[in-house]
């Protein structure tokens, strides 16, 4: 602490460093935040272009296998959609929240 009746004090406390800069960690923070999303988001789309490239690759086989695996279910396709819409309105209407009492 300066003396206050120091005439120069006033100039010397004006220039003199804050104990911390919030701007300065502000942008240092913003900064690697910035570099962290962008290589979470090469990572991502290099994820995705290998998923995509085997997708392309695996595709014809997927689905002759995945026609073969429906069949067995081409007959009860309809009761099967009317079950699930069924069962999501049971699940729907048990998760209300009970009527408050009066």
């Amino acid at each position: 602490m300066a003396d206050p009746r120091d005439p120069l004090a006033a100039v010397w406390a004006a220039t003199e460093a804050p104990a911390r800069d919030l701007a300065f960690e502000l942008a240092v923070e913003e900064a690697i935040a910035r570099r962290r999303l962008a290589l979470d988001a090469v990572t991502l789309a290099a994820v995705v272009a290998v998923a995509g490239l085997i997708a392309w690759l695996a595709g014809p086989r997927l689905a002759v296998f995945a026609e073969a695996l429906a069949a067995p279910f081409a007959q009860s396709g309809s009761l099967i959609v009317v079950s699930m819409v069924l069962a999501g309105l049971a699940v729907w209407w048990l998760q209300a929240p009970p009527e408050p009492e009066r």
